[in-house]
């Protein structure tokens, strides 16, 4: 039977391979990113110098982080 820390263990190298996969599909793809794959809207020319391998624009990147920080709780 797995300990609360094996547990924790797993879920947080799933979350680290899963961004860092995202991470790299991004770096892979970063003249394609001129819109954001949540909501479609165009992300601005200046985030996108910025931050090239963003893939979201800056409303949807905000909830996606205050998302997550629900989850850390």
């Amino acid at each position: 039977m797995a300990d609360e820390a094996d547990v924790a263990s797993e879920i947080a190298d799933h979350w680290v391979s899963m961004r860092v996969g995202g991470l790299l599909q991004s770096v892979n793809t970063v003249s394609d990113n001129t819109h954001c794959e949540d909501c479609g809207d165009e992300i601005p020319a200046a985030r996108r110098k910025a931050a090239p391998w963003a893939t979201l624009c800056l409303t949807c990147q905000e909830i996606q982080e205050k998302a997550s920080m629900q989850y850390r709780r």
